[in-house]
C-alpha cells in the first residue's frame, strides 16, 4: 500500500472502498452543493435510473455502493438482470446469494417485481431440455425452467467430461469423417482453455490437423500460480489473491 501510495497507484478494491466511504458522508443530493465538484457529482449521483447487467457476479462492496447510490437519491429507479446459473466471478468476492436475495432486500425499499426472462431461442429444444435438467441439481437456483422456441433440433449425445468418453468420442467422429471427407470442419467449444488440453494431445497423437485457439503462457495453470504468489508478495494487502493462491500451495 505505501508502494502504491508513493507512485500515486490505487487498486481497484481500494477504489470502490473509498466510493462507499465517500458516499456515507452524504445525506441528500442537495449536500453536494458544498464541494468544488458538485456539478460534476450531481450528474453521476441525480441518477433517473441504474441499470446493472450481470448481476449475478456483484460483490459485497458493489452492492453497498448501489444502497449509497438509492439511498441518497431515492428517486432513482435500480434495473437489474442476471442469471445465477452463470455466476464465474466468486474469486472476485462476487456471490449470487445476493441476486437470490434481491425481493427481500428491496421490497423494503419500495415497489420491486422480478420477471423471468424464461424463453430460449438461441438453443434447440434438445439442447434446452438437457440444461434444464442439470440445472435442477443446482443448490442456488430460482424455480423456473428454460422454455425452448427454436424447435427439434437432432439427435444430441451427452457424455460426462470427467470419464473421458468425450474425447473419444469427438476423436472417433472426426476419424471416421475422415475416411470419406479430405477436409472435416468440426469446431470444439470449451468453457475454459485448460480443459481441451487432453483432446489436443489426442489429435497430436492421432496425427489430425488442427488449428488451436488459446491463452497465452501466463494462462497455464502452473504459471498463473506464480504470477499471482508474486503479486501476493508484492501487496500482501490484496486479500482476493489468497484463495486464490493458497489452496494451489
Amino acid at each position: 500500500r505505501d508502494m502504491r501510495k508513493e507512485d500515486g497507484v490505487v487498486s481497484y478494491e481500494e477504489m470502490l472502498v473509498r466510493l462507499f466511504c465517500f458516499l456515507k458522508t452524504i445525506n441528500t443530493i442537495e449536500d453536494l452543493n458544498k464541494f468544488h465538484n458538485a456539478k460534476l457529482l450531481r450528474f453521476y449521483l441525480e441518477l433517473a435510473e441504474i441499470y446493472i447487467d450481470e448481476y449475478q457476479d456483484i460483490t459485497p462492496i458493489q452492492e453497498c455502493i448501489v444502497g449509497e447510490l438509492l439511498r441518497i437519491n431515492p428517486k432513482s429507479r435500480l434495473i437489474c438482470t442476471g442469471d445465477v446459473s452463470q455466476s464465474i466471478f466468486s474469486f472476485s468476492g462476487a456471490t449470487p446469494e445476493l441476486m437470490m436475495s434481491f425481493m427481500d432486500r428491496y421490497s423494503k425499499l419500495g415497489h420491486a417485481s422480478m420477471t423471468y426472462l424464461v424463453e430460449n431461442r438461441r438453443s434447440y429444444d434438445e439442447i434446452v431440455d438437457i440444461a434444464n435438467h442439470i440445472l435442477k441439481n443446482q443448490k442456488m437456483r430460482f424455480d423456473v425452467d428454460m422454455v425452448g422456441c427454436k424447435g427439434k433440433g437432432g439427435t444430441v449425445t451427452t457424455m460426462v467430461e470427467g470419464n473421458g468418453l468425450y474425447k473419444d468420442f469427438i476423436i472417433s467422429d472426426v476419424m471416421n469423417r475422415l475416411k470419406t471427407q479430405s477436409k472435416v470442419g468440426v469446431s470444439v467449444i470449451y468453457r475454459e482453455n485448460k480443459m481441451a488440453r487432453e483432446l489436443l494431445l489426442e489429435f497430436t497423437r492421432k496425427r489430425i490437423p488442427m488449428n488451436y485457439r488459446g491463452p497465452n503462457v501466463f494462462s497455464i495453470p502452473e504459471m498463473s500460480i506464480f504470477e499471482q504468489s508474486v503479486g501476493m508478495m508484492l501487496n500482501p494487502t490484496n486479500t482476493v489473491l489468497y484463495p486464490r493462491v493458497l489452496p494451489a500451495l
